[in-house]
């Protein structure tokens, strides 16, 4: 025969057995889904600390490039106002030389 009364106590021994497993379990949950809005929120920050070092490493970088350009402006500048001048300079030698030569064949020859 069923002994029912003993059913009814083991059932219910089972059932408050779960509830406790089941309050463990939704602390555990709890605790968890806590310590991962952590550590996403850890990470989030990371992340926006690399990026900010990131952009400010390319801001550097931009600002140097900037100072690079303007530098390699002035001395292109500068280089062609010399090759410029040195231009000039050897055509006026020529010329000079021409002209003189010129006015030395007309007065001695």
């Amino acid at each position: 025969m069923i002994d029912f009364d003993a059913v009814v106590v083991d059932s219910g021994v089972a059932a408050a057995s779960a509830f406790v497993d089941f309050d463990v379990v939704l602390v555990r949950a709890l605790v968890l889904a806590i310590v991962a809005v952590a550590v996403v929120v850890v990470v989030a920050v990371a992340v926006a600390a690399v990026v900010a070092v990131a952009a400010a490493v390319v801001d550097v970088a931009v600002a140097v490039v900037d100072v690079a350009v303007d530098v390699a402006v002035v001395v292109d500048v500068a280089v062609v106002a010399t090759v410029i001048e040195g231009y000039y300079f050897l055509l006026d030698l020529v010329f000079d030389g021409f002209a003189n030569a010129c006015y030395l064949r007309m007065r001695y020859y």
